[in-house]
C-alpha cells in the first residue's frame, strides 16, 4: 500500500501563498531607474566626457563624466583627465556600490560677471529613461547619493530632479539672454527639489542622500537631474579646496561639482488626497456608531488617535462609537506626504422626558385653540401622539386642538417621546364641555320669608365661564345700597350694612364676561312686601 502524506496539499498551498506574497513585495520594490548605479555600459571610460558609454543615461546639457574602478589608473589624472574612480581629475572617491558612478558640474560660480549677463553660468544636466511610464496620482519616492568632489570649492542649495514625458534636452538652445533663461530654465518646475535654505553637504569623503517624493501626473518616461535656475536665482556657499586640475579651464575653476551614484525611483502606490474626516464635528446619541472617515482607500498609512471607541485605528474610515465626547485625529502618510484632519464627536445623553402638558377644558363648538405638549424637540427626538385624529399634528412636539362638535366627554391624549432610543410617555386629559351660559333677570320679588321669591339676582344656568362680575343696586336718589362681585350672590332686600329697605322700585347695573365676551345690563326691579 502506498503511503499518503496528508500534509502535502497544505504545504503546496502554503508555498504558493509565500510565492505570491514574495512576488508582490518584489513588484512593489522595483527600481524604475534603468541602470541605477551606472554599471551597464558599452565600454570602459578612459578620459573625460565619455558618459555616452553608460547605457540608458543621456546628457541633457553640458559634458558629463563617467568614472570607473576599471578605468586605467594614471599617476597624473589631474593632467591627463583620468577617470579612474579613486584617483581622477576631479578628486578621489570610491563608488558607493559596484564599479561606476558619474560626475557633473551642478553650476559654475561667476565671480565677476559680464555687465548685463549676471544671469549666465555654466551648468550640466543628465537624464535617464525610466523602466516604465509613471502612473497618474501615484506617489513616487526618488533618491540618489552624491558626494562633493575635491575640485569643487563651492556647494549649492539648488539641486532638483525633473520628470517629463519626453527627453529634456536644451543643448540646442542659446541661453544668451535673460528671457531665454526664463523660458527654458527658470520656468521649469521640477517635482523633487532640495530646500534652497539648506546647502548640500560639503563632505568630500562620504556619500550623502538626496531624496524626495512627488505625485505623478501620469505618463512621465524620463528623469533629468541638475540645477534648473540661472545664476541670479542659484545660491552657493564657499567651501574652498586645495585641489588643482589642469583638465578644468581656469575660467570655470570655481564650481559645484558632484559625484552621483545609486539613483532610485520607487512607486509607493496610489494617493487619493489629503486626510479627510466625514465632517467638521458632529453629535451622536450614546451607542450610535458613526463612520468618521471620508477617504478613498489608497496606499497611505492611516493612524487614528485616540483608539477609544474606534473599530480600527489604521484603516481609512473607521466606525466611532465613543461613550463620551471625543476628538479624533487622523494622520495620513504616504512617503513624505503627511496630512492631518480631526473631528470632535460629541456624545448626547437624553435628559428630557415626555411632557404632554396640563389637563384642560375645551368648549364644544367654539373656535378656541389649545396647544398641548412641550417645545423640547432636539435633532434626536421624535413624537407620537395617540389618538391622532383630533390633533393638527401627531408627530410634532406641540400639536394643537380646536373646539370640537362632540358630546361632552373627556379625551386622554398620550405622548410617546423617543430620544436616542429611550422612550418615555405622558398623558394630558381634555374635557369637552357645553360652555354656553344663559341667564335671566327677574323684575319683581317679594322678600316675605315664605321661601318663595325671597331674594333677587341674575339667574345663571352655570357660572364657570362667568368672569368679572359686578352688580350694583341703587335707590331713587342714586345711592348704592347693595353691591356684589359674586354671580351667585342674591339681594335679600337689605343694604350692604344689613338694614332692611322699604318696598319700591330700585335701579341696577350689571357687568360681566361670558367666555371672555363682555355683557352690560341696566334696569329696574320692583320690591313688594
Amino acid at each position: 500500500m502506498k503511503a499518503v502524506n496528508v500534509y502535502t496539499p497544505f504545504i503546496r498551498r502554503f508555498c504558493l501563498l509565500i510565492m505570491v506574497l514574495f512576488t508582490g513585495s518584489l513588484m512593489a520594490q522595483v527600481n524604475l531607474i534603468a541602470n541605477p548605479s551606472f554599471e551597464s555600459n558599452r565600454g570602459i571610460p578612459y578620459t573625460a566626457n565619455q558618459f555616452s558609454l553608460c547605457t540608458n543615461w543621456y546628457t541633457g546639457y553640458g559634458s558629463i563624466e563617467y568614472y570607473s574602478m576599471l578605468s586605467p589608473q594614471n599617476s597624473t589624472p589631474h593632467i591627463s583627465c583620468g577617470v579612474y574612480a579613486n584617483n581622477n581629475f576631479a578628486g578621489k572617491q570610491l563608488p558607493r556600490t559596484g564599479n561606476f558612478y558619474n560626475g557633473f558640474c551642478l553650476k559654475t560660480v561667476i565671480l565677476n560677471p559680464t555687465p548685463g549677463f549676471s544671469f549666465w553660468h555654466y551648468f550640466e544636466l543628465f537624464g535617464d529613461s525610466l523602466v516604465s511610464p509613471l502612473l497618474k496620482d501615484h506617489v513616487y519616492d526618488f533618491g540618489l547619493f552624491y558626494s562633493k568632489s575635491e575640485i569643487s570649492n563651492y556647494v549649492s542649495s539648488n539641486f532638483s530632479a525633473l520628470f517629463t514625458d519626453t527627453v529634456f534636452d536644451i543643448r540646442n538652445f542659446a541661453l544668451a539672454t535673460q528671457q531665454a533663461w526664463d523660458n527654458e530654465i527658470n520656468s521649469i518646475k521640477p517635482q523633487v527639489t532640495n530646500d534652497t535654505n539648506i546647502f548640500l553637504n560639503a563632505d568630500t569623503i562620504n556619500w550623502h542622500q538626496f531624496s524626495g517624493c512627488f505625485i505623478a501626473k501620469g505618463g512621465e518616461k524620463y528623469v533629468t537631474i541638475g540645477n534648473f535656475k540661472d545664476n541670479n536665482k542659484s545660491k552657493v556657499q564657499f567651501t574652498g579646496t586645495n585641489y588643482i586640475s589642469q583638465c578644468v579651464s581656469p575660467s570655470t575653476a570655481n564650481m559645484v561639482y558632484l559625484y552621483i551614484d545609486d539613483v532610485s525611483l520607487y512607486d509607493r502606490g496610489y494617493y487619493s488626497g489629503k486626510a479627510k474626516t466625514v465632517r467638521k464635528d458632529t453629535t451622536i446619541c450614546f451607542n450610535s456608531p458613526l463612520v468618521i472617515g471620508d477617504n478613498r482607500k489608497d496606499s497611505s498609512q492611516y493612524v487614528w488617535q485616540p483608539a477609544t471607541g474606534l473599530s480600527c485605528t489604521n484603516c481609512p474610515n473607521p466606525v466611532a462609537n465613543p461613550s463620551v465626547t471625543t476628538k479624533y485625529t487622523l494622520t495620513k502618510t504616504l512617503c513624505s506626504f503627511v496630512t492631518k484632519d480631526s473631528i470632535t464627536v460629541t456624545v448626547y445623553t437624553p435628559t428630557a422626558t415626555a411632557k404632554a402638558g396640563n389637563d384642560f377644558t375645551l368648549c364644544l363648538g367654539s373656535n378656541q385653540v389649545v396647544s398641548i405638549g412641550t417645545a423640547d424637540s432636539t435633532r434626536f427626538s421624535s413624537y407620537n401622539w395617540q389618538p391622532p385624529v383630533l390633533l393638527t399634528c401627531a408627530t410634532c412636539a406641540t400639536p394643537s386642538i380646536k373646539g370640537i362638535d362632540l358630546p361632552a366627554s373627556t379625551v386622554a391624549f398620550t405622548l410617546l417621546r423617543t430620544e436616542c432610543g429611550i422612550t418615555t410617555t405622558a398623558t394630558v386629559n381634555m374635557t369637552l364641555e357645553d360652555c354656553e351660559t344663559t341667564y335671566t333677570v327677574p323684575n319683581i320679588y317679594t322678600p316675605n320669608n315664605d321661601n318663595v321669591n325671597d331674594v333677587w339676582g341674575l339667574q345663571f344656568n352655570q357660572i364657570r365661564f362667568v368672569k368679572g362680575f359686578r352688580l350694583n343696586v341703587y335707590n331713587r336718589w342714586g345711592n348704592v345700597i347693595f353691591e356684589s362681585t359674586q354671580p351667585n350672590r342674591k339681594w335679600d332686600a337689605r343694604t350692604n350694612s344689613g338694614e332692611p329697605v322699604s318696598a319700591g322700585v330700585y335701579f341696577y347695573t350689571v357687568e360681566f364676561l361670558i367666555n371672555d365676551k363682555p355683557v352690560t345690563l341696566k334696569g329696574t326691579v320692583t320690591l313688594l312686601r
